[in-house]
Formats: C-alpha cells, sequence, structure tokens
C-alpha cells in the first residue's frame, strides 16, 4: 500500500504521520450504559431521568424531540448509569459509531446500553475532533 508523504500506516490504516494511536480506554474512562431491569418500561411521560437511546444521537448531539424517560420507580436499580455534559458518547450497538457531546439540558442524564460513556475532560475537545473525522 502506497502511503502518501505526512502519513504513516498503522495498525488501524493510514493516519498523520504526527498522531499516535492509542486504545481509547488509555486515554479515557471508558463505562457503559444501562438497560431497565425486567417488569420495568420507559415512558414519554416526562420524570426527572431522560434516557437517552442510539436513535436519540447523531454526530452533532441528541435530538430531544422524541425523549424517553427513566419511571421514578425504576430509577434506583440504573441511576448510576449516567452520562454528563463534560462527556462523550459512542454508540456500540444498532448504528455503530456515532459520536457525540451531551447538551447541557440532558447533563445526568442516563444512558443506552448500546453505548458507551467516554469521560477525559481534559482530552474532550481533541478525542470528539479524531472520533468524529474518522466517523465522518
Amino acid at each position: 500500500m502506497e502511503v502518501k508523504p505526512g502519513y504513516k500506516l498503522t495498525e488501524v490504516g493510514v493516519i498523520p504521520e504526527d498522531w499516535e494511536v492509542k486504545r481509547l480506554e488509555n486515554i479515557s474512562r471508558v463505562t457503559s450504559g444501562k438497560r431497565l431491569p425486567p417488569g420495568y418500561s420507559l415512558t414519554t411521560h416526562v420524570t426527572d431521568h431522560p434516557y437517552i437511546r442510539v436513535t436519540d444521537m447523531n454526530q452533532t448531539g441528541i435530538n430531544t424531540n422524541d425523549l424517553m424517560y427513566v419511571p421514578d420507580n425504576a430509577y434506583p436499580y440504573i441511576g448510576r448509569y449516567r452520562i454528563f455534559k463534560s462527556d462523550l458518547y459512542i454508540s456500540v450497538a444498532g448504528t455503530l459509531g456515532i459520536v457525540g457531546k451531551i447538551p447541557d439540558i440532558l447533563d445526568g442524564a442516563n444512558l443506552t446500553e448500546n453505548a458507551d460513556r467516554k469521560r477525559g475532560q481534559d482530552h474532550r475537545h481533541n478525542l470528539f475532533s479524531r472520533l468524529f473525522a474518522k466517523c465522518s
């Protein structure tokens, strides 16, 4: 494979010469979301616990038009699986590889089990830019 000047061939493909290949886990803490336990269902009734699904995600953020919510009685079971405005998300099931930022209004929302939460505030903008460029 011919590699243009200024680029190099790595285990993940051709990248700019001054980039490094690193496992995401080494530059950001990775956690996953959670589904509701058996016997509980998401609701359209607005509660204090919005639930972000892959269908709500896009490359520029979260579409809030059709949000679902965690019922108050189910929240204790999944309350620790939240995502915050300083985090990034990436879908890992369904439509793979959607990367985005959490808007302020969804700070602390619950996250689907079909997405991962990437923490690493110091690298948030740079990480988002590189992930977004890779997915575009």
